[in-house]
């Protein structure tokens, strides 16, 4: 996934791209992402004089675990992506830092697209919206049913379970 850039001379000239990749080694296992099929990548570098826009969009589909109940899952990512980069570093400013050193005439986009690509995942995963998540005692998914775990009662509302029980019991209210 890198661009030859080296016939941009001309300010103004600019390279269209588009592409496909298979991504095997894309992600690491620390990003807690997985590839499901390929990357599809289009764009364009744009030799703006002092230096090279690259802008586009990403798709993928990744599988992630839900947040909720830890179950793996089909996230499909689309994101738009804009890098500069320059030939040599120019003078310090305030924003230079967004600006990339370009050495040699290519780009390589992987680093690029890796980056849309996280950052375009949701800050929370869940595979459906009504996700219940997992028995914070003993760990069952709730997706797939209730669990057989005793309902917590707090202990300050203890005696008025107790006076609930009791009526349900049989005692029939009178007096």
């Amino acid at each position: 996934m890198k661009i030859n850039i080296g016939e941009l001379n001309q300010p103004g000239s600019q390279l269209e791209f588009s592409g496909e990749d298979p991504g095997g080694d894309f992600f690491s296992p620390e990003d807690g992402v997985r590839l499901q099929g390929s990357i599809a990548f289009e764009g364009r570098v744009l030799n703006e004089g002092q230096g090279f826009l690259l802008e586009g969009r990403v798709k993928a589909t990744v599988v992630v675990n839900c947040d909720r109940c830890l179950e793996k899952f089909s996230l499909k990512l689309e994101a738009p992506f804009r890098e500069e980069y320059r030939k040599s570093p120019a003078a310090p400013a305030a924003e230079e830092d967004e600006v990339k050193v370009l050495e040699g005439d290519i780009i390589d986009l992987k680093p690029v697209l890796r980056e849309t690509l996280l950052l375009a995942l949701p800050m929370k995963r869940l595979c459906r919206e009504d996700c219940k998540g997992l028995c914070p005692r003993c760990g069952h998914n709730l997706n797939r049913g209730p669990c057989r775990c005793a309902p917590d009662v707090d202990a300050r509302l203890a005696p008025l379970q107790k006076l609930w029980s009791e009526r349900e019991g049989g005692e029939d209210g009178s007096t």
